[in-house]
């Protein structure tokens, strides 16, 4: 059962940084999203509507507003006071450039529980790919979150591009004590689609996350308190039931079983900052429109019923597993999301 159902919310495309793996721009409905933003009311109508979605179905709420950077919308505090109000606990993933004490102390009044920053790599590597001077806002920011009561969470876009930094700032998050860190692979969608050659093949991926493994276990046992997350449609997995790595009650049944779990579409939603709704952000197949129509509808059409369709029951050839991985890696790199996962091996 779904207990949670979360809203991923690109409220605004504005954005001070030009990542080169970035999927919103370059896209073909990113100018319309530009041009023609969710206005006030109707952001507080589809809230409305979420509420009396999640109500209906006993769902437990939470929004993870992003962008671009929310802060850049002008309206945005007003928008936390309404979910506030509404007692729903807030996320927030975004850029460190605008975040000062005041800030800060009005985010967690306004019930923010947690902002997500990015690193992706150490300080050359990461500017590389972001802007010049990113990295060490992104220190000045994280020391001053760790002095309020939300909690920081680190994401690392990873690639051939990058690989060599990654344990580094595996390093470099734990002994800053930041509360969550994982990393995400780069999907060749939007501005990253030119990075299509940095992508790792199966085995490649497999050798790094050898390695990412022996590092988190090698801090955990030094007692390190970050927490290290993995996400559940990764192929790693796989790799830590091969090593023995999972626990007995991570095996009891399919619902707890993360080798069987299905990644998060079907789970949650992600609503673009004109009202466009996708299965998944890095998906890039519109499935719906807000608050044209309700959230049933949407989850009800015959576009999610396709995308969640025998997700990832396609195997490599000679496969003896059941393996569904990424559905947006699968449609980036071969145009089908039933084809496996590129990074999954047998």
């Amino acid at each position: 059962m779904i207990n949670e159902f979360p809203l991923q919310w690109h409220i605004t495309v504005k954005c001070d940084q030009n990542c080169k793996h970035c999927y919103m721009r370059d896209e073909e409905f990113y100018e319309n999203q530009l041009k023609n933003p969710l206005s006030y009311e109707d952001i507080i109508k589809i809230i409305d509507m979420y509420l009396e979605f999640t109500d209906e179905w006993s769902f437990r709420k939470r929004i993870i507003f992003t962008g671009g950077d929310p802060l850049l919308r002008s309206d945005f505090f007003d928008i936390l006071k309404y979910t506030k109000e509404k007692d729903i606990p807030v996320d927030i993933l975004g850029n460190p450039f605008h975040l000062n004490e005041s800030i800060v102390e009005k985010l967690e009044k306004l019930g923010v529980v947690s902002y997500q920053l990015s690193i992706d790599g150490m300080r050359e590597t990461h500017d590389s790919l972001r802007s010049k001077g990113s990295f060490d806002d992104t220190m000045r920011a994280i020391k001053l979150l760790k002095r309020s009561g939300i909690k920081v969470k680190i994401m690392f876009t990873i690639s051939k591009k990058n690989e060599k930094d990654l344990l580094d700032v595996i390093d470099l998050v734990a002994r800053l004590n930041v509360d969550l860190f994982a990393f995400t692979r780069l999907i060749p969608i939007g501005s990253g689609e030119s990075l299509k050659k940095y992508v790792f093949t199966d085995l490649e991926y497999r050798s790094l996350l050898l390695k990412v493994i022996e590092k988190y276990r090698e801090l955990k046992e030094k007692g390190f308190r970050t927490y290290f997350g993995r996400k559940s449609c990764d192929p790693w997995i796989l790799l830590e039931r091969d090593l023995g790595l999972l626990l007995p009650e991570d095996l009891e049944d399919e619902e707890k079983n993360l080798f069987l779990k299905r990644c998060p579409i079907g789970k949650h939603l992600c609503i673009l900052a004109d009202g466009i709704v996708l299965s998944c952000r890095k998906l890039p197949i519109p499935i719906g429109k807000l608050p044209e129509q309700n959230f049933e509808e949407i989850i009800n059409s015959k576009k999610m019923k396709y995308i969640m369709e025998d997700r990832g029951i396609n195997r490599k050839k000679n496969c003896k597993r059941y393996v569904r991985g990424c559905a947006a890696m699968s449609y980036a790199l071969t145009g089908d999301i039933r084809n496996p996962d590129p990074n999954c091996w047998c």
